[in-house]
């Protein structure tokens, strides 16, 4: 017998992919929930309210798109007492199908088709839910070891953190805790690559590198004598000098500071095809979010990438990528979710009140205490130091002993420090904190929460 679910597979209605997909569905054994939707009323609403003049989905479609989840799937989420799954029966199981509707030729298409579960599947497994969790405290601690399989408390949490640390000996050399690189830096912009860069040394890298243009140099190197600046950005043989430089690095951060100048982006562009040729883990923020919402394709399936996106840029980027904004305050785990996987299973971290972080696998919120304050410069000091993370993260997962995924685990890290150093400032300093305030907060804050 023919397959009829698979990635490619297209159908003129709803209608005609439901019957088929329950029939998949009942001779393969699987079971498949609705996740995620949006009806073509909504997504037609939408497009009529924009200048753009894209057309209608047709009416037969009922949905622009859909994602179909297993049942025993399932997100994480972070608090003060760890990473706990948000459904005790769940399982994490990463089994999943992505329809989406497409406008010009009127049909429904499988865009994305994951079939490797996690538990069993057959005519003899049962998917019932857990009981409902009882107010007993042993009871409740009963029932979700039995329904949820393994969770991650914070005890864990805190000791997967502080192996991912490595310790300060006298063994060490210069440049074994981090070599840190930032392209970022304009006439406009001087301040965004100092916070991303001096943050890096702050959090425990050994040396930080600043790429910028010839205008901004000076600037940048004035405001601290322990940068490496670059003024290379915009030289006539960019290419040329940033390869005397790679190599030398273990993670590169894109984007703080960097402006929109198009030959700046088109030289940045090629620097970011070297690094995916070398395997320099990126981290991408503020303009290199922009070039990326242009130039997707400089990135899918690079899982060596994190995106740090704010809720702007979040929407910006689901909109190139999956072909509409997201519904406003709805499941946003679901959406970053649903973007990482779309984008070929990067990391995401969605900047917000909360922090929301995806590899697509692995959902985790970050939701600790921050400041009320958005004074700018926040964001790249979360770059900065989630740079430095996502080195040590990486070559921790490379032992096999890592739970989370990398990108997840350093993005976790970065969140949780950055918030501790935002509410010690906005302590001290109140409404007149700037992002300055935080880094002398830095090394208490690391203290307190990671040794």
């Amino acid at each position: 017998m023919a397959e009829t679910i698979y990635i490619g597979a297209m159908f003129k209605s709803f209608f005609d992919f439901n019957q088929v997909f329950k029939e998949y569905c009942k001779r393969t054994h699987q079971v498949f929930v609705m996740q995620k939707s949006v009806k073509i009323q909504n997504a037609n609403r939408k497009t009529a309210q924009t200048p753009l003049g894209k057309p209608h989905y047709a009416e037969q479609l009922v949905y622009a798109y859909i994602l179909f989840g297993c049942v025993r799937g399932g997100i994480h989420k972070s608090s003060s007492k760890g990473i706990r799954k948000t459904t005790s029966h769940k399982s994490g199981c990463e089994a999943m199908m992505y329809v989406r509707g497409d406008r010009e030729k009127g049909i429904l298409e499988i865009r994305k088709l994951v079939t490797d579960h996690n538990h069993p599947t057959g005519p003899d497994v049962t998917y019932r839910k857990a009981d409902r969790i009882r107010k007993n405290p042993q009871k409740k601690k009963d029932q979700a070891q039995q329904s949820s399989g393994r969770t991650v408390g914070v005890t864990e949490l805190q000791t997967m953190v502080k192996s991912v640390i490595p310790p300060l000996t006298n063994d060490l050399h210069k440049g074994q805790a981090g070599r840190i690189g930032i392209i970022g830096g304009c006439q406009e912009y001087t301040g965004a690559p100092y916070f991303s860069a001096i943050t890096a040394l702050k959090v425990g890298a050994d040396l930080s590198h600043v790429f910028c243009t010839k205008e901004a140099a000076p600037v940048i190197k004035s405001y601290s004598p322990e940068l490496i600046v670059h003024p290379i950005l915009d030289h006539v043989n960019a290419l040329a000098e940033f390869e005397k430089w790679l190599p030398r690095l273990h993670t590169l951060v894109v984007g703080p500071g960097l402006g929109r100048d198009p030959e700046v982006l088109k030289t940045v562009s090629s620097v970011i095809q070297n690094c995916k040729a070398r395997g320099i883990p990126l981290v991408i923020d503020a303009d290199g979010l922009f070039l990326i919402t242009e130039s997707p394709e400089l990135v899918v399936s690079y899982t060596n990438t994190m995106l740090t996106p704010n809720v702007v840029e979040f929407q910006r980027l689901f909109d190139k990528m999956i072909g509409e904004r997201p519904a406003q305050n709805q499941d946003l785990a679901a959406d970053t979710k649903l973007l990482a996987q779309c984008m070929g299973n990067l990391t995401i971290l969605q900047k917000g009140s909360e922090d929301i972080i995806s590899d697509g696998n692995t959902v985790i919120m970050c939701s600790t205490d921050g400041c009320p304050r958005r004074c700018g410069g926040q964001g790249d000091l979360l770059s900065g130091s989630t740079g430095v993370f996502y080195n040590w993260a990486l070559k921790k997962s490379a032992d096999g002993t890592a739970i989370l995924g990398p990108g997840v685990l350093a993005g976790y890290m970065a969140c949780r420090l950055i918030r501790e150093c935002s509410r010690r400032a906005f302590t001290s300093n109140g409404r007149s904190m700037v992002a300055s305030d935080l880094i002398p907060h830095i090394h208490q804050s690391f203290d307190d929460i990671f040794v």
